[in-house]
């Protein structure tokens, strides 16, 4: 045998996109910010996680309300410590 060590390397989980274009996927958009709230480390405590999911309502209903109609939420995945 030789002294060769395989470890285990972390697969960073990708990038969640989320596109829409109609009031119908707003609460995709909304529960993609959810898991991404979720996905804290350290998690934040329930009050600043749920205003970051409204202020994300928020911006994506103005976006197609007066921003032309479509949107694109990118959530990267959170960085471990």
């Amino acid at each position: 045998m030789n002294s060769t060590k395989i470890t285990d390397i972390p697969i960073p989980a990708p990038t969640v996109v989320v596109q829409g274009n109609s009031p119908d996927a707003i609460h995709r958009t909304r529960d993609a910010a959810r898991a991404f709230t979720d996905s804290l480390t350290p998690a934040p405590d329930p009050t600043t996680a749920d205003t970051l999911v409204l202020v994300v309502s928020e911006l994506v209903t103005n976006a197609l309300r007066h921003g032309g109609g479509r949107y694109t939420l990118a959530c990267p995945p959170a960085q471990t410590p």
